[in-house]
């Protein structure tokens, strides 16, 4: 059953809580941020980086003119290890991992923790459709956001690019983001995010991973780099398998049991062990629905 927070301490616990549960992935969207005079916080993300390994995703306002609160400056710990999105009229205040949520009035924010009156409603696994929403909204704020890359991840990016000749045919694997009127958003084995013509690859489901030999059309933006794969040929979908049973199924570590197999072990969702690594099929320790991939397996996810 969801949460209804509206004791404002009680909702700063919660974001604390969420980052400190988290075992893959937090997204944190909030359009104003101040984590210099907020060290909990600051700490709680540090330590969900270094010790947890969690993949961090900021979502903040993009600012028209530079200011001693500029967010981008507020994150400068955190520019080379997690991911940053700009959206010039982001109103939204969410925080999740893969299994809990917060939807509040309450930015990330040291001054409003302690002299606002915020409210916010919080939902974990047993809320699962309402999870499901919040995430398609997340991934909505991603793909028609701007990636804000340092001069370091600029520098790799470009250097990629200019080893893949515009006129070349590349194989690639990607994994489906979202899906606009016009285009779909996709990431790349190589770690990047890239775009695809609707009508040039008719069928593409979001949250499906696939394979195919395309080329690639790149310029650079003040922020990063506009990527498109064009001439998409031999697309073929790419499965994994079921980490209990065995069995081929869609190559997706946030769904990596069949549905008979998830059926029976619901009740125990995101602590449902298995044998078997989700992208490789060879019987491994540790294997569960939170944590599906082998050593192996995640690192090379990682690029």
């Amino acid at each position: 059953m969801a949460e209804v927070l509206t004791e404002t301490d009680e909702i700063t616990g919660k974001i604390l809580r969420i980052i400190k549960d988290a075992s893959k992935k937090i997204y944190l969207v909030s359009p104003y941020i101040q984590l210099d005079e907020w060290p909990k916080l600051k700490d709680a993300l540090g330590y969900a980086l270094r010790e947890k390994k969690v993949k961090l995703t900021f979502i903040i306002r993009k600012q028209e003119k530079v200011s001693k609160n500029d967010p981008i400056d507020q994150l400068r710990e955190f520019l080379e290890t997690s991911k940053i999105y700009l959206l010039p009229d982001l109103h939204s205040k969410v925080y999740t991992n893969e299994s809990e949520a917060l939807i509040t009035s309450m930015n990330m924010h040291q001054y409003s923790s302690k002299n606002n009156q915020e409210i916010g409603v919080f939902f974990n696994k047993e809320n699962e459709p309402q999870l499901e929403a919040i995430n398609q909204h997340i991934q909505y704020l991603i793909s028609i956001g701007e990636e804000y890359l340092t001069t370091e991840k600029k520098k790799q990016k470009r250097e990629s690019f200019e080893r893949s000749s515009p006129n070349k045919l590349s194989e690639v694997t990607f994994y489906v983001l979202s899906k606009g009127t016009v285009w779909l958003k996709v990431i790349s084995s190589e770690g990047y995010e890239n775009k695809i013509a609707i009508v040039n690859a008719p069928g593409l489901k979001v949250g499906k991973s696939y394979q195919a030999m395309v080329k690639k059309q790149w310029k650079e933006t003040p922020f990063g780099f506009e990527v498109e794969f064009t001439d998409i040929q031999n697309l073929q979908k790419i499965t994994g398998y079921c980490i209990i049973c065995g069995k081929n199924i869609d190559l997706d570590p946030d769904k990596p049991l069949c549905k008979s197999c998830y059926f029976e072990n619901q009740q125990y969702r995101w602590n449902i062990f298995g044998k078997l690594c989700h992208k490789c099929g060879v019987v491994t320790s540790g294997i569960s629905d939170s944590k599906p991939l082998c050593r192996e397996c995640y690192f090379e996810q990682l690029g």
